[in-house]
């Protein structure tokens, strides 16, 4: 259906017998925490043919909401439309293009409209709130705000390891390095080749070419909480239709796992937080996997230092051991997954929290329950770190 941005439609006249099972159905790709009476507009874009399934949505007040998602056109074409739905089923599109250039669109709109929120909780996590914090077992309050305080002084102070740090200078102003949705920083990581020049490369190179930087493009360069998985995946690297870190439906079963713990434990949007690699290319393969080898970590320090102050977040989140081993490059400590899961500690003036690889793999050294109760660990630390 032909439709151009500013248009404006009313929603009246879906069909009221549609079961929700068919509509649910219709949903496909809809994260586990949306229900269906939270799409109703959703269902009425659907059934009017102007969205081909809807993909997400987000109150902004009592009379308005934002729904996105994507539209087949006749000639298979896919477009992402995002509109602002108002009370009386009168709803506008605000934007539409290509899937590519939708999450910084999105995001963009929703901060127009709502306004920005850090740590927003909705879903399954705001209902867990009173009980985390009853069953919560770890550090008190008053070690978290000891810890925060901590790494509050090391900023203005030579990092503990000697390594020289001006805060005056070493971190960029955010609001300065945002152009387009991507930092202009970035740039300079992106043409990083010191991997690609040693004698023995330790990126992947084979018949596809050869990997190159991936970050995820979705996220919130200015977000206060990092977290930093261990290494690329083939798929994301090599699929045409990404080159980009992906997470949820469109990843692989280590994506889908963090965005759901992210969501139902953390109570966060993907959107909200940034998310790197503790090394940025895909690593060379040895037997059939991709491990993260000592000299492509010291290689990639450098780069991973200057994303980590220029993104400048006060939580730093670690998925591995690759990635906690990795931040020892930057500045030194002596924790390991083993001893200190989910326990936070000052580090290069901010606060190190680590966490298991949430792979299949991941979870067999450390049980998915588990792995759900350190996420929980998290929301407890970022609600007494403001």
């Amino acid at each position: 259906m032909k439709l151009e941005q500013g248009d404006i439609v009313f929603l009246s006249g879906i069909d009221p017998e549609m079961t929700e099972k068919a509509f649910e159905a219709l949903l496909i790709g809809k994260s586990q925490n949306t229900t269906v009476p939270t799409m109703r507009k959703a269902k009425a874009l659907i059934m009017r043919g102007l969205l081909t399934r809807g993909t997400e949505r987000k109150g902004i007040n009592d009379d308005m909401e934002i729904i996105a998602g994507t539209y087949r056109q006749q000639d298979d074409r896919v477009i992402c439309r995002v509109f602002a739905a108002e009370k009386n089923d009168r709803t506008t599109l605000v934007w539409q293009g290509d899937s590519n250039q939708f999450r910084s669109n999105y995001m963009r709109i929703r901060d127009d409209l709502a306004g920005t929120v850090p740590y927003r909780l909705h879903g399954k996590a705001a209902a867990k709130v009173g009980e985390n914090q009853a069953a919560y077992s770890g550090p008190s309050h008053d070690v978290f705000k000891k810890i925060a305080n901590e790494a509050a002084v090391q900023r203005e102070m030579p990092a503990i390891s000697g390594n020289s740090r001006d805060s005056s200078n070493s971190i960029p102003d955010k609001s300065a390095s945002i152009s387009g949705g991507m930092p202009s920083w970035l740039q300079e990581v992106r043409r990083c080749s010191k991997c690609f020049k040693s004698e023995n490369p330790c990126v992947f190179i084979g018949q596809e070419g050869h990997a190159r930087p991936l970050f995820y493009e979705g996220g919130n360069w200015e977000s206060d909480i990092l977290f930093v998985m261990e290494a690329p995946n083939y798929g994301d690297t090599f699929n045409p239709a990404k080159g980009r870190m992906t997470f949820g439906e469109e990843s692989d079963p280590t994506g889908r796992f963090f965005e759901e713990c992210l969501r139902t434990e953390v109570g966060m949007e993907p959107e909200q937080i940034m998310v790197v690699n503790s090394v940025f290319c895909l690593p060379a393969c040895k037997d059939g996997r991709y491990p993260v080898s000592s000299k492509q970590k010291r290689y990639c320090s450098t780069n991973l230092k200057s994303v980590i102050e220029s993104i400048d977040p006060r939580i730093v989140v670690t998925l591995g051991g690759a990635a906690l081993d990795a931040l020892k490059l930057i500045e030194k400590h002596d924790l390991t997954l083993r001893n200190q899961v989910a326990e936070p500690t000052a580090w290069f003036g901010r606060i190190l929290f680590p966490l298991y690889h949430p792979s299949n793999l991941g979870r067999v050294s450390r049980s998915t329950a588990k792995q759900r109760t350190d996420y929980r660990a998290l929301r407890v630390l970022m609600d007494n770190f403001r």
